[in-house]
């Protein structure tokens, strides 16, 4: 068997480096960055593109988190941000008119804090702005502490069949969950399951 790795190679990355969660990080992000890089980046990139959008809003604190979000439990703070969201899409529309979307992720923040109305307008504007594949992977993270099972259904009926859910509950620390919070995993790996 060959070894893919060495000792010295192992070592020579065992150091701690920057936490991110995003790419590119936040640092490397600047108001001045010019619209030809954007340009020129897309139209140098596959005919099959990821999209990552990140929706920045949790209705609690997680300690463990990195993340850029706003914390609150006002979901109608986030319209304006869906409204941004709507301008931006508009704005890579031309860019990329001849690509196809082959993945999606929402990520956060908790996406789930949007309603299933803003949910379904997210999805929406998406649709209307980029074209997916037939058989796009479509996934979101959630909060099963906070998503109902009814907005679970809502989710696969808009086809996010991809869950990813917020495990730091599973910590040595909580060691176990509430019923309630059970259910909902359950429910929605039943949700996922493959239509046979």
């Amino acid at each position: 068997m060959q070894v893919l790795w060495s000792a010295e190679l192992i070592q020579k990355y065992s150091v701690n480096g920057p936490r991110y969660t995003s790419y590119p990080t936040a640092l490397s992000l600047q108001p001045d960055f010019p619209a030809s890089a954007v340009r020129a980046a897309l139209a140098g990139s596959a005919a099959e593109l990821c999209l990552y959008l990140h929706i920045p809003f949790c209705q609690q604190l997680c300690y463990y988190c990195g993340c850029n979000k706003i914390v609150t439990r006002h979901s109608e703070k986030a319209d304006l941000y869906l409204q941004s969201l709507a301008t931006e899409m508009a704005l890579y529309q031309p860019l990329i008119a001849d690509k196809t979307i082959a993945q999606l992720h929402l990520g956060g923040g908790t996406p789930t804090f949007l309603t299933q109305e803003q949910l379904s307008k997210l999805m929406q504007l998406l649709r209307q702005h980029f074209v997916f594949k037939a058989d796009a992977e479509l996934s979101i993270e959630i909060d099963p502490r906070s998503c109902s099972l009814e907005k679970l259904a809502h989710l696969r009926q808009l086809g996010l069949a991809v869950l990813a859910l917020v495990c730091r509950i599973l910590t040595s620390k909580y060691k176990s969950l509430s019923t309630g919070c059970k259910a909902k995993i359950w429910y929605a790996l039943w949700l996922l399951k493959p239509n046979v």
